[in-house]
């Protein structure tokens, strides 16, 4: 199905009456007539997407020699090399001091040497095995650290005054390790936490922090299937090899000598080691009156780690708007160029994580909507930045990076539109924008899904916590109205069996693993689609009198209140 024939029906027609090009202003998104000027306009404009254009960026970003794309190899430079060479030739502007990179430090900590931790109780061994039962790192950035403190179990490890809710109950846990649920407590009533969706009280990040923030030496964490969203291989597979952080400093937040996942399985061994089992201690932790359990278990383990510093650059190009009022305005167009680069081979003996859906396909969309766009830069009224960012598989640190370090200030971004690993098996008759009910993005978002008649769903897993997954979070929490575009699950011409049978089957084959390889066989059209959906979204946005906001009640409303309020004072 060619998704260009919605904007020659006549009911698009009829629906594109009312806007304008170029620097005219175009109709609020309650309007029900809209642009007829822009039919042909953006109907001329999309005629640059090429599927083949697409496939070709996807092929070569994914290919062996680019080694996964690690940041600080050879490989992830040849991809920005090439993304970069492609906005020049598409004609972006370099957004940074005449440069399309935002070079900056990260450090790289890679275990060397024994992996063990020994889990000891009265005397006795808890027989774990690393990468099978459980995974660690430090978070110091030094080279040798030592471990040997009591294991306390801390339920979900959460702090939440306005839920009342706290797990630690003021007991010390200075120099313990730590054992922690992740995810939210659960909860029958909507109003607990965030109801059904997962808060960032849930994110494995945050429960880190807390630790740190608590005076622990170490936390472990409990992985589960359910919890998580994924396999325990996607813990191996993300946790195996170099891992990259920001460099710290004497303002950086406390950080933990031993930061370790343990899986299901062995979180068993060690509870049945107490006479509990895993279930019995998640009962315990849901309660609002509970209280951190000593368990009697001692760990111990060495951490010996090879440090570098790791040079690294989002690439960012600009494509500027023409009203002297509002192109200091910018819409941003986020996905991550960075994959997990060698690392722990298969049972093929493959050991380049190639990243080809995650995220080759995401980049490869916004290079050629970043082409079309260009077309139409002498009718935007705002500008697009575009921006390919570094080490999202790091832990959003390229995204995190550029919120705290931006080269234009978050104040002039009016909306973000996160690409990341997207469709690659054919058109769908929904999308689904994670986070957009949380903004009056929703309102724009609507206005153009009816004219597709696509069909616009929230997150369909929102315990599991998607939104705070992707490069757009950082922004968001810096108070820039974000969605990311997931894909859709009706697919045009099939049923939901084979959607699982195909689709599902494959991420769960190959996310975050040796064989997210490029496929002859990938059906492009649904990228075409998502491409034209965000390009028409974010021409609306760019010509609109009114940008989107945060919702009353959005946990992101006063970051975003503040930032206006400072960017006013600067003018």
């Amino acid at each position: 199905m060619d998704i260009i024939k919605y904007f020659l029906t006549a009911t698009v027609l009829l629906s594109f009456m009312s806007s304008c090009a170029q620097t005219k202003k175009a109709p609020s998104t309650d309007s029900t007539t809209s642009m007829n000027d822009t039919r042909s306009l953006l109907g001329d404009a999309f005629k640059a997407i090429s599927e083949e254009e697409i496939k070709m960026h996807l092929k070569y970003l994914s290919d062996d020699k680019l080694q996964g794309r690690a940041p600080g190899s050879e490989g992830i430079d040849m991809a920005a090399e090439y993304i970069a060479s492609q906005f020049e030739e598409y004609g972006l502007e370099p957004a940074v001091d005449g440069s399309f990179y935002q070079e900056f430090s990260m450090v790289g900590v890679e275990l060397t040497g024994d992996n063990s931790i020994a889990f000891t109780k009265d005397g006795k061994s808890v027989q774990l095995e690393y990468f099978v039962d459980y995974m660690k790192e430090t978070g110091l950035q030094v080279e040798h650290v030592e471990v040997d403190a009591e294991l306390v179990y801390v339920g979900y490890g959460i702090q939440a005054p306005e839920n009342d809710w706290d797990d630690y109950k003021g007991v010390d846990v200075t120099g313990k390790v730590l054992l922690i649920l992740v995810n939210d407590p659960p909860s029958d009533d909507p109003n607990h936490f965030g109801g059904e969706a997962l808060t960032y009280y849930g994110r494995w990040t945050y429960k880190y922090e807390k630790a740190a923030e608590m005076g622990a030496v170490g936390a472990i964490l409990i992985h589960t299937d359910e919890s998580a969203g994924y396999g325990w291989k996607v813990i191996t597979g993300s946790w195996s090899g170099e891992q990259s952080a920001l460099g710290l400093n004497e303002n950086s937040p406390p950080q933990l000598s031993l930061r370790s996942w343990l899986s299901a399985d062995a979180a068993e061994k060690l509870f049945s080691s107490t006479g509990f089992t895993l279930s019995d201690m998640q009962e315990k932790a849901a309660r609002q009156d509970f209280t951190p359990i000593p368990t009697g278990i001692n760990v111990k383990t060495t951490i010996k780690s090879k440090i570098r510093t790791i040079k690294t650059k989002n690439v960012i190009g600009i494509i500027r708007g023409t009203d002297p009022l509002l192109s200091h305005e910018m819409i941003l167009w986020t996905g991550h160029y960075d994959h997990l680069g060698i690392g722990a081979a298969n049972s093929e003996g493959d050991s380049i994580y190639n990243g080809a859906w995650d995220n080759a396909s995401g980049i490869s969309a916004i290079l050629i909507m970043a082409k079309v766009a260009v077309k139409l830069k002498y009718d935007l009224r705002r500008s697009i930045l575009v921006m390919a960012l570094t080490a999202e598989e790091s832990g959003l640190l390229g995204s995190k990076y550029y919120s705290e370090n931006p080269v234009y200030h978050l104040a002039t971004a009016k909306a973000l539109f996160n690409i990341d690993a997207i469709n690659l098996w054919g058109e769908t008759t929904d999308l689904i924008p994670l986070g957009y009910k949380r903004s009056t993005m929703e309102a724009f978002l609507a206005q153009i899904a009816k004219n597709y008649r696509i069909t616009l769903k929230p997150d369909q897993s929102p315990g599991k916590g998607f939104y705070f997954r992707s490069d757009h979070f950082p922004f968001a929490k810096a108070g820039v109205p974000a969605v990311s575009i997931d894909s859709g699950n009706d697919y045009v011409g099939r049923d939901q069996e084979w959607k699982e049978s195909t689709v599902d089957a494959w991420i769960d084959a190959n996310y975050h693993q040796p064989s997210d390889e490029y496929d002859e066989n990938w059906d492009y059209s649904g990228v075409v689609q998502l491409a034209r959906f965000v390009l028409h979204v974010t021409y609306n946005i760019a010509s609109a009198d009114s940008t989107p906001e945060w919702n009353d009640g959005q946990e992101f409303k006063e970051a975003r209140l503040k930032s206006l309020e400072e960017y006013r004072n600067l003018e």
